[in-house]
């Protein structure tokens, strides 16, 4: 089934939320920051057996059956995403990106030139972090001081401080 476990943090004045194939978000009373959104798609078990549940007399077996069947398919979805593998080590992240707090970690941080709101970064999703990354160190997120120290890790070390800073 399809399902979007991990938290997304997305940023759209910071992370140049204009690209195409993504939404955004951001409450209009609120400074650009990070807004933190739970996405989760409902699996075809799911939704079927919300619309079955509603059908089925109240007092019948066959009620009883949908449910067990339900709460199985929703175990095995979370046994799946249960058993990936860490992103990184965040032990070793913290020796790398103790330098990423200097910016990242200071409230209400502001660059001089240009006028760059800085995210807080601890505390985002890991995946996020590391997919940000990959992003600067591409050019596929334009931001000069950011793409500089994407170039200085390697993938794991990126991986390695996504973790640290996700954790």
């Amino acid at each position: 089934g399809a399902y979007f476990g991990a938290r997304h943090t997305l940023n759209e004045s910071d992370h140049g939320a204009a690209r195409a194939g993504r939404n955004f978000t951001r409450l209009a009373s609120e400074p650009a920051g990070p807004i933190r959104l739970e996405t989760r798609l409902r699996t075809w078990p799911e939704v079927a057996m919300s619309e079955l549940w509603l059908r089925l007399p109240a007092r019948s077996g066959v009620r009883l059956a949908a449910a067990i069947v339900a709460l199985s398919c929703g175990t095995l979805a979370a046994s799946a995403t249960a058993t990936q593998p860490p992103l990184g080590n965040a032990r070793e992240g913290r020796i790398i990106g103790y330098t990423c707090l200097g910016c990242h970690g200071i409230k209400g941080y502001r660059n001089a030139y240009p006028d760059y709101n800085v995210p807080r970064l601890r505390g985002q999703s890991a995946q996020y972090l590391y997919d940000a990354l990959k992003e600067y160190r591409s050019g596929a997120r334009a931001y000069p001081t950011m793409h500089l120290q994407a170039l200085s890790l390697d993938p794991q070390q990126m991986r390695d401080v996504a973790a640290y800073l996700g954790g």
